[in-house]
Formats: C-alpha cells, sequence, structure tokens
C-alpha cells in the first residue's frame, strides 16, 4: 500500500466529538465519564451502575451491569 495517510476534515472532527450518544446509543456525560442507560448511570471504570438496582431482591446483583443470572 502507498501514499500517505488521509487526515478527516476538522469539521467532522468537531461533528464526533460533539456526539455524546456512544456506547449502544446511550448518553455519554463527557464530564463524569458516566452513561444514562434510561434508568440508571452506569461507570464504565467499574462496570458497575451508580445507584443500587431496584429489582435486587430478585436479581441479588445490586449494581452489576450483567452476570448474576441464574
Amino acid at each position: 500500500m502507498t501514499g500517505s495517510p488521509t487526515v478527516p476534515p476538522p469539521c467532522l472532527a468537531r461533528a464526533v466529538a460533539a456526539n455524546h450518544f456512544l456506547y449502544d446509543g446511550q448518553y455519554l456525560d463527557s464530564t463524569s465519564g458516566l452513561y444514562y442507560l434510561r434508568a440508571r448511570w452506569y461507570d464504565p471504570a467499574t462496570g458497575q451502575f451508580t445507584s443500587v438496582d431496584a429489582l435486587v431482591a430478585i436479581t441479588g446483583q445490586a449494581y452489576s451491569y450483567a452476570g448474576g443470572i441464574r
């Protein structure tokens, strides 16, 4: 392969940077780094939600994003 890499125009870089809907189309708060998954905030650094699951009595998983399925 020959040639030089292409650089996207500055307007495209701004458009991508302004998109707050990233993972699974969910909202990313760029200040906190948390995703809003329509019911609770999710922290990708810890892999957990920041609040207790309303169904914790059934799932036994107060903060998990996935897992613990029986």
